[in-house]
């Protein structure tokens, strides 16, 4: 069995790794926001628990 390997240039590679880093931060402010918007329920609710 032979692998291939698929060589790309570093314009090529800078690209992917750009793409890959502008998915990452996007996943973070998506994670940021859902788990900002929990915990402001969360403490919604305990305050109508509390009136």
């Amino acid at each position: 069995m032979t692998k291939d390997i698929m060589k790309i240039n570093d314009s090529e590679y800078a690209k992917v790794l750009q793409q890959a880093v502008s998915e990452i931060q996007t996943a973070r402010i998506t994670i940021a926001r859902q788990v900002n918007s929990t915990v402001n329920s969360a403490y919604w609710n305990i305050g109508k628990l509390l009136i």
